[in-house]
């Protein structure tokens, strides 16, 4: 198998355990893949789960984490974090690496918080004073998945459009200086699809005020469930 092919195969992975995750809880589940934008985004998928959102970036191999280093963008978003660290509390809350290990002829997904295994100077040698943190810790993809359909791992509105504003506005920006304007664009198209109705719906997002629409709605979902 391909080292591309692995990796398709682990993002299909934490898609299901993700959409299963939702549909044990009842939550509302968003999947869109970036389409290339990776190098933007330092992400492959954005998922959503209700009201909350996380960024992901897929890889075959624990050893590709260092693949990171070709892409421009992300010195400086390890310089970014390093300097705000309101911006690093997102990120942490928000941002993550994932890869696939095979256990007993299975694929099973592991992930780290992207800052915490790329953000080194064993990874990237010529972004200067990053230092080398400690390991960072391995968790199980699944449980990522199910921390989301809980409540209680993503990053939940208005912070996680803000932290996806600054990904995407120079990551130099300082966060007491910007604000998201009513009707302010992405700048790109995102197609993302749900299946929280019982079969798979696609949606697409040119705007932030979209994407919270989309969470506003599966609160009041959620909500309309519960009573």
């Amino acid at each position: 198998m391909s080292n591309r092919g692995r990796e398709d195969s682990v993002t299909d992975v934490f898609k299901s355990q993700v959409r299963n995750a939702c549909r044990e809880h009842g939550m509302s589940d968003l999947i869109a893949s970036l389409n290339g934008r990776d190098r933007d985004f330092n992400a492959d998928t954005l998922f959503g789960v209700c009201d909350r959102f996380f960024l992901v970036e897929m890889k075959s191999y624990n050893r590709n984490v260092r693949d990171e280093a070709k892409k421009p963008a992300v010195c400086l978003l390890c310089n970014g974090l390093q300097r705000n660290s309101q911006v690093r509390r997102w990120h942490k809350a928000c941002h993550f690496i994932m890869w696939g290990r095979v256990v007993k002829d299975s694929l099973e997904t592991r992930f780290t918080i992207y800052q915490d295994s790329v953000c080194r100077d064993s990874v990237l040698p010529n972004c200067s004073g990053l230092g080398e943190p400690p390991e960072p810790t391995i968790y199980r993809g699944e449980d990522l998945a199910r921390g989301a359909a809980l409540g209680t791992a993503g990053l939940s509105k208005p912070d996680f459009f803000h932290y996806l504003w600054w990904l995407l506005n120079g990551r130099a920006v300082d966060v007491d200086e910007f604000k998201i304007a009513p009707g302010s664009r992405l700048g790109f198209s995102l197609f993302g699809t749900s299946d929280t109705t019982g079969s798979v719906i696609s949606k697409t997002f040119s705007t932030y005020g979209e994407l919270e629409m989309w969470a506003d709605e599966a609160l009041r979902r959620l909500l309309s469930t519960r009573r």
